[in-house]
């Protein structure tokens, strides 16, 4: 029986992160009482972006590099006492179907039993939480606003999630292509790590340890209005990463970035491929693939931001005074600086004269 390998295609705004972390900090754990490895080859902070054709794309010879990992991770594989062995990246998403077919399959199948697992957030959501993203890095684009997103996005074939899906399905099987919808209530036991880790085979967490705390927090839309105004404003060379920073204050209104039709309107445009998805990969003959409400039945009472909530606009204004007290502050101690040189210099130790009585001439 060959040994299993599964990736994990990181897609945004689906707990990788908190993925990553888990496995990285339960590797010990995952050995030891279910026979897992989280790779070590070129694992680094907690993800396997150097196993990843898309991780550094457009370096000459970045898919050399990548098959020399991997046949490093072959090796680990092989000689290793466990069975199954996990690797991810966020990078994973972004491998060309040529890639999948001459990079992972030709490297990896002869050896080993490939699989993937891969979450899909319901694409309204998922646009809106990948804009206050990128508005949270600074990467390019942002600066749209939320509807550049939604195009670029839909341009770009990311909300087609059936393509995701039948890219490694051609080369590895439906039945090694693990679909999994970013719902709560579609989790196992309501939990994103317990979820995952059911795929393969644990559903024993005790003895594992969890880090609090979101490790990727996103911004609100207050937050995001406020960064967005500055650009309107023509101000945006003074956002700073404390201003991109989550402030982690309530918001007091709607979360969504988006109106309830526009939202709707994305879910009409992907309905067909969510529900193949559903029906083939999940094995469901209704061919619903998210569950939660839809965004008319929620937030019907939906009102665009016209101002972000007080607490927000008071840390904005203090924090842009405070940054001005210390660049005024830095100022006075460069001239106070060259005060000192000046006494200390003979061509101006008039300076440093203390007996003149401030007359010229006396």
């Amino acid at each position: 029986m060959k040994k299993r390998l599964f990736i994990h295609l990181g897609t945004g705004k689906t707990g990788t992160t908190a993925i990553q972390r888990f496995l990285t900090e339960n590797d010990d754990w995952l050995a030891t009482n279910h026979r897992i490895q989280y790779a070590t080859t070129e694992r680094h902070n907690f993800n396997h972006h150097n196993l990843c054709t898309n991780y550094l794309r457009g370096e000459s010879d970045n898919n050399s590099r990548v098959i020399h990992g991997l046949r490093d991770l072959l090796e680990e594989i092989t000689t290793s006492d466990y069975e199954t062995f996990v690797i991810s990246s966020e990078y994973f998403p972004g491998v060309t179907p040529e890639e999948i077919a001459h990079v992972y399959a030709q490297e990896l199948l002869d050896t080993i039993e490939l699989n993937t697992i891969v979450y899909f957030r319901r694409q309204d959501d998922f646009a809106e939480s990948w804009h206050a993203q990128i508005v949270k890095a600074g990467s390019p684009g942002w600066k749209g606003g939320i509807q550049n997103t939604v195009d670029r996005l839909t341009r770009d074939g990311i909300f087609d999630y059936y393509a995701l899906a039948e890219e490694w399905a051609r080369h590895i099987g439906k039945n090694h292509v693990f679909v999994k919808p970013y719902e709560r209530t579609q989790f196992v036991n309501g939990d994103i790590i317990a979820d995952f880790l059911s795929i393969l085979g644990v559903d024993d967490l005790s003895g594992s340890r969890r880090t609090k705390g979101d490790p990727n927090p996103s911004l609100t839309r207050d937050q995001v209005h406020i960064l967005e105004s500055f650009v309107a404003a023509g101000i945006d060379s003074q956002i700073d990463g404390v201003l991109r920073k989550p402030f982690g204050i309530p918001s007091g209104s709607s979360s969504h970035l988006l109106s309830p039709d526009a939202r709707e309107e994305i879910l009409k445009t992907v309905d067909d491929g969510n529900s193949r998805l559903a029906r083939e990969y999940l094995g469901r003959p209704d061919g619903i693939l998210f569950r939660d409400p839809l965004p008319n039945e929620t937030d019907a009472d939906w009102q665009e931001l016209e101002f972000p909530a007080t607490g927000y606009l008071l840390r904005t204004v203090q924090h842009m005074i405070d940054r001005r007290f210390v660049q005024v502050r830095r100022q006075i101690e460069v001239l106070d600086k060259e005060v000192q040189r000046l006494k200390q210099s003979p061509s101006t130790s008039f300076l440093a004269d203390d007996s003149t009585d401030g007359n010229p001439g006396t």
